[in-house]
């Protein structure tokens, strides 16, 4: 690999590790919070992050960007909805219905998914290994959503997180189209939007703001978890471009789930191991296509 592409694998795997860790936070604070809210306290979390950090970093020059043209600020629109609105609240409507464990697993979904929109949507290569690496997660995401839990409602908690997988596989290639631009100012917009609509509809709907621990712990997870991750990722993008980049994030699903079974007791299966070996499979094929064409 060249400088550039440790430098992109090296961002991905950090946005990676930081929004794994997320996940089973995530899961314990829907025990107390309304998923509109918590969406909304995620991203708000976020914005302050990023509107601190985002001067820092462009005076120490670790970021440096050129302005979006006219005809890019569709793509920012595009990725506001996908990865900005749809993918979190799906996730965390999915994480409500589902254990993180399962959760974290299913969202290996998005880098095969990446790819293929990649290639289908946005002309980059994708060949034989990425179909065989998709086929290798469906059937892991088989295992995992047919094992059943208490806390499974069924197929529905699944489909959805897979829904977010897709949105969020959408989203890394519309913001492959403006990967030029400063990221941290697209991460502060995206989080800007999604935090004032979705507190509106859960002030709106009867709740109101948790107490200051339980705010202060959704900021904290919203600015690394979300903000700075996201940050990251789309410093990748750069790089390695939109197929790679999801590939090297798909360690963060597997943090994710391993997360659910540490810290919330959930039960590790023979069918969870069976399915965690055809995503890890899965994914090998679709990384090492970025670097072959078959």
């Amino acid at each position: 690999m060249t400088r550039g592409s440790l430098t992109g694998a090296a961002f991905a795997v950090t946005a990676a590790l930081l929004f794994g860790s997320a996940i089973p936070s995530s899961k314990v604070l829907l025990g107390d919070l309304n998923v509109f809210l918590l969406t909304g306290l995620l991203y708000g979390g976020s914005v302050i992050g990023l509107v601190i950090a985002g001067p820092i970093l462009r005076h120490l020059q670790v970021i440096t960007a050129t302005p979006l043209r006219r005809g890019e600020w569709r793509w920012l629109a595009g990725s506001v909805v996908a990865g900005g609105l749809a993918a979190p609240l799906l996730l965390l409507l999915g994480l409500d219905w589902t254990p993180a464990s399962t959760a974290g697993l299913l969202m290996n979904f998005e880098a095969p998914l990446t790819a293929v929109f990649a290639a289908l949507v946005f002309g980059e290569h994708v060949g034989r290994r990425v179909i065989f690496g998709i086929a290798a997660i469906t059937v892991g995401a088989a295992l995992i959503s047919w094992q059943g839990s208490a806390d499974t409602n069924g197929w529905l908690g699944p489909l959805v997180v897979v829904g977010s997988a897709v949105a969020w596989a959408l989203d890394n290639n519309i913001v492959r189209r403006i990967a030029h631009t400063d990221p941290v100012r697209l991460a502060t917009i995206r989080a800007g939007v999604a935090t004032v609509l979705y507190l509106a509809i859960a002030f709106a709907t009867g709740h109101s703001l948790p107490a200051l621990p339980v705010l202060a712990q959704c900021m904290v997870l919203g600015l690394f978890g979300y903000g700075l991750a996201l940050t990251l990722f789309f410093l990748s993008l750069r790089y390695i471009g939109a197929a790679r980049a999801a590939a090297f994030f798909a360690a963060g699903p597997f943090v994710g789930a391993m997360g659910g079974i540490a810290a919330l007791g959930e039960p590790l299966t023979l069918a969870f191991v069976a399915a965690a070996a055809c995503m890890l499979l899965g994914i090998w094929l679709v990384l090492s296509a970025g670097t072959a064409h078959s």
